[in-house]
C-alpha cells in the first residue's frame, strides 16, 4: 500500500491532467472540485442576480487554474471577482457584455 500526504500531490505534479468545468449557473461553480484547471462561464450566466443580492466570484480556492472564460452576457450580478495568488492562470477571456457591474 502506498499512502500520500497531500504535500506529495505537489512532488508528483498531481493537476497535470486538465480538470475542465463548463458552468451553467452560480450555484454550480460553488460546488466545482478545488482541482479544476479550466473553467467556463456559459453565455448569459449569472445575470438573474438582482442589484439589492449582488455577489462576489472567489477563484482563489482554484490553485491549479490555468485558464478563465466568460461567455458573452455572462457574470452581470456579480459586483466583485477575485483571483488573487493563482500563479498557474494563463488566460483570462471575458465576452462582450459581461461583467458590467464590477466595482472598481
Amino acid at each position: 500500500m502506498i499512502r500520500f500526504e497531500i504535500d506529495d500531490l505537489h512532488i508528483l505534479n498531481w493537476p497535470s491532467l486538465n480538470h475542465i468545468e463548463i458552468i451553467s449557473s452560480i450555484s454550480q461553480f460553488h460546488s466545482i472540485p478545488s482541482i479544476t484547471t479550466n473553467i467556463t462561464f456559459e453565455s448569459g450566466v449569472g445575470n438573474d442576480v438582482s442589484s439589492s443580492t449582488m455577489i462576489s466570484l472567489n477563484f482563489t480556492r482554484f490553485i491549479y487554474l490555468k485558464e478563465i472564460n466568460i461567455g458573452s452576457n455572462a457574470l452581470n450580478g456579480i459586483n466583485r471577482l477575485i483571483a488573487t495568488n493563482l500563479t498557474q492562470l494563463n488566460s483570462l477571456i471575458v465576452g462582450e457584455g459581461s461583467l458590467i457591474n464590477i466595482e472598481e
